[in-house]
């Protein structure tokens, strides 16, 4: 039952916490004279059917990972860009290392200003590519509604010069909604969704440190990080949020919206893990290369191509921050903390202080579940992996 009740995400300690149906007077639980719950037979039954629906554009317009693909179905890869989570990284691996046409946004990574500009600010109405560092782009900006509708209308994933090998997008929701689920010539097209995956307290503090860095935000040039999670540009749970499409401050997310994104990745989402950034990599191509077409049989295509990979992954990782969480072993910055509001940062040991680790925890708790369940996932598929070669 325990086991059960955490993949849906709840408390193994509060039974105000459980299903509909562990409350109701019709149910198979009884409680008897010991107030112990005699667990049903069919308790997996009941489990599984207390998972919520998921959204009409995740569930007819994106593959569910576990399902067969059907003949009329054309299967796009769909990259979930979740920022700081080592998505940039991944990116940078599908253009220079495999040589694949990217629809993406300007959010994606950091292109020098003009040719971001003439790529992803580009309102002409044909199709083009152009090359940015060593990746080649589509002229479309996948990073607004509006540019992911301006995609559509270009039908970009049915151009016959111009093939798009993979879709990029920070917005999961609008771009399953208005970019995913046309078709073309009697094919559906769906897309296979995959994303990178990062303990969210490290990913606020990383994303802090570029924002900042980047000067995209002149508001905050002049913030410290605990300045910047206490004032009006923050967003909280930028996961949850972005699944269930309640991106604005002032819209509430409440415990079935964090069911309904755990039920998301559960079913349509091939998960990586940045702590395991080589094996999510891996996982990657093993799902995509035949799509991808990697020329794996060309010795020298393949040794360059692994050389390409084990530089951006290994030895030249460009998008690093050097910022680290609280580690317990720093005490004289917990002793700061002590003492002062907050030890923001210290610069010697590139560490943020434990009160802050602490607040930035509480601001998202719902992330902090949804990325147990990401991990969980990942491994479980792992370990079904080993069994299978085993």
């Amino acid at each position: 039952v325990e086991n059960y009740q955490e993949e849906l995400g709840l408390s193994r300690s509060s039974s105000s916490h459980l299903p509909y149906y562990a409350h109701s007077s019709n149910n198979n639980f009884d409680q008897g004279n010991t107030g112990m719950i005699n667990v049903p037979n069919n308790i997996k039954e009941l489990l599984i059917k207390s998972r919520p629906p998921l959204p009409p554009a995740y569930e007819n317009n994106l593959i569910h990972v576990d399902d067969d693909i059907i003949s009329n179905t054309t299967v796009i890869p769909f990259f979930w860009h979740i920022p700081r989570s080592g998505g940039s990284t991944i990116i940078q691996l599908l253009g220079e290392c495999l040589g694949l046409t990217l629809a993406a946004s300007s959010s994606s990574l950091s292109p020098n200003e003009s040719n971001s500009q003439n790529i992803f600010h580009d309102e002409s109405s044909e199709i083009k590519i152009q090359r940015n560092e060593n990746s080649i782009y589509m002229n479309v900006d996948l990073g607004t509604r509006q540019g992911i509708k301006r995609a559509s209308n270009l039908n970009i994933l049915h151009q016959i010069e111009y093939r798009t090998d993979i879709v990029i997008s920070p917005l999961i929701y609008d771009t399953s909604t208005f970019l995913l689920g046309k078709g073309n010539n009697g094919t559906l097209d769906k897309g296979y969704l995959f994303a990178m995956f990062r303990m969210p307290v490290e990913r606020e503090v990383s994303y802090f440190y570029a924002l900042r860095k980047s000067g995209t935000m002149k508001e905050t040039q002049t913030f410290e990080l605990v300045d910047w999670i206490r004032s009006d540009y923050y967003l909280d749970n930028v996961m949850v949020r972005s699944l269930v499409n309640k991106v604005e401050r002032a819209d509430e997310i409440k415990i079935d919206d964090l069911l309904i994104a755990k039920e998301i990745l559960r079913k349509k989402c091939v998960i990586g893990l940045l702590e395991e950034k080589t094996r999510s990599w891996e996982k990657f191509k093993h799902y995509f290369g035949s799509r991808w077409a990697i020329e794996q049989d060309h010795p020298l295509y393949a040794q360059s191509q692994i050389e390409c990979e084990n530089t951006i992954l290994n030895y030249h990782w460009p998008n690093k921050n050097p910022q680290r969480p609280f580690v317990e072993n720093y005490p004289n910055l917990r002793g700061l903390s002590n003492t002062h509001d907050y030890v923001d940062f210290d610069k010697d040991l590139n560490v943020i202080g434990k009160r802050l680790y602490d607040e930035i925890s509480s601001l998202n708790e719902f992330d902090l579940i949804l990325y147990e369940y990401a991990k969980y996932l990942f491994w479980q598929e792992e370990w079904k992996n080993i069994n299978n070669q085993n």
